[in-house]
């Protein structure tokens, strides 16, 4: 059995490099556990040039909705391939907006949305990102301390 149930990775593809990936597509691959006689799990890749970090919260979000991406029993990390890491340096962006607040509350087991909002405008907006985000938080740690029995 695996160490996670579900791995997320968040990467970045060089482009103009065919060793970075294919043309643009979304694909499934079903895997067989020989061992077991039964299925293992679904390996889902998606490249698109015209998602945004927009898409990518949404997407996630109904993951994150159905139960698939939570952050118990979910492995989640940033990769960037050796040859963009060359090319354009270390980076957790993706058109200008950092995706690593999404990973990090996939991290915390908290919901995903519009990262946008965080990334600027004006000081009210963030301070209200910030607040809901503590809010959310402070759900977390009463679940887990009433799961806990305390």
């Amino acid at each position: 059995m695996a160490d996670h149930e579900t791995k997320l990775k968040l990467g970045r593809k060089l482009e103009g490099s065919a060793e970075a990936g294919s043309s643009n597509q979304v694909s499934a691959l079903f895997r067989y556990d020989p061992e077991s006689g039964k299925d293992g799990h679904i390996s889902l890749t998606i490249e698109s040039d015209t998602m945004g970090v927009e898409d990518v919260a949404a997407l996630f979000q109904l993951l994150q909705q159905r139960g698939v991406l939570g952050a118990r029993g979910t492995k989640t990390w940033l990769n960037q391939p050796q040859a963009s890491e060359q090319k354009f340096g270390k980076t957790t962006k993706w058109k200008d907006v950092d995706i690593k607040p999404v990973l990090d509350l996939l991290s915390a087991g908290l919901p995903v949305r519009d990262t946008t909002a965080s990334q600027g405008g004006d000081a009210a907006a963030r301070v209200r990102e910030a607040q809901l985000r503590v809010g959310e938080l402070q759900k977390k740690v009463e679940e887990v301390r009433a799961a806990l029995g305390g």
